[in-house]
């Protein structure tokens, strides 16, 4: 967890790409409460759109704070997007942005107008709609996003990419991307508070159609066996015993008699 923290708040440093972009790393309690970090930032020739001093006289334009212009570009472009926690706001060369940490934040907390994650019994559930709604009027796909969220337990299901216990969803800003991001995971280490049903989507006894098809399958192999086993037994047995008599053979026959001589007178 301290290396994954550590990384995630490495992210700053290591901005890039074009456009407006999202990167958020997450690790998930038992309690119900979160740790890490979320960036949403701007490069300059997006923020450039909302440049104030388009509008105003020259000499209005020159007199305004120095700074000034920078922040209302960057409040102007979060506002089109579902708004974030209070943050802080940093500049890096060619970005600006705002930053939130969270520690020992409540789920409830993370960001309320754009994303959930709540405990269910012994499961997490996460959800973040990516298409517009009436809280912002751009749709979130036209991000570019970089999201890691690492539960307690295993990870039940999810349309992200898992490794371990983390799912992570990482996309270009012109990805087509799904209308949700979504994960289901144990909301506990213990093996035993974890669904068991979530493994095969059947009974907790796990017999499931594949189990049947072997033990079926086993059944007819064995039965054949058998069968032939007995085949054989039976050609054998009638090879061994020749013909009786009486029962259909050559008749027997005794031997020849001497003939008797007889004298005459």
């Amino acid at each position: 967890m301290i290396a994954r923290t550590a990384i995630c708040l490495a992210l700053v440093a290591a901005l890039s790409g074009c456009g407006a972009h999202l990167r958020m790393g997450l690790d998930a309690r038992e309690d119900e409460t979160v740790d890490g970090q979320l960036l949403l930032y701007f490069d300059d020739s997006y923020l450039s759109q909302y440049d104030i001093r388009r509008s105003l006289p020259p000499r209005e334009a020159q007199s305004l704070p120095a700074g000034s212009v920078e922040l209302i570009e960057l409040a102007k472009a979060v506002e089109n997007y579902p708004r974030p926690p209070a943050g802080t706001l940093f500049s890096r060369p060619g970005f600006r942005g705002t930053q939130v940490k969270y520690s020992n934040t409540p789920v409830a907390g993370i960001w309320p107008d754009a994303l959930t994650l709540k405990r269910d019994g012994n499961e997490y559930k996460f959800s973040f709609p990516l298409s517009s709604s009436e809280s912002h009027s751009k749709s979130l796909t036209a991000l570019s996003i970089e999201i890691s969220l690492t539960f307690p337990g295993r990870v039940i299901e999810t349309n992200g990419t898992v490794n371990g216990n983390s799912v992570t969803w990482q996309y270009a800003a012109d990805d087509a991307k799904p209308s949700a991001l979504t994960a289901v995971a144990c909301a506990s280490a213990a093996a035993a508070a974890c669904p068991k049903a979530a493994d095969t989507g059947t009974e907790s006894s796990g017999w499931g159609w594949g189990w049947w098809a072997l033990v079926i399958a086993g059944a007819v192999i064995l039965l054949a066996a058998v069968a032939l086993a007995g085949l054989r037994l039976f050609r054998r047995r009638g090879q061994q015993t020749g013909p009786t008599p009486g029962s259909g053979g050559p008749p027997a026959t005794s031997p020849p008699t001497k003939p008797t001589s007889t004298s005459e007178g």
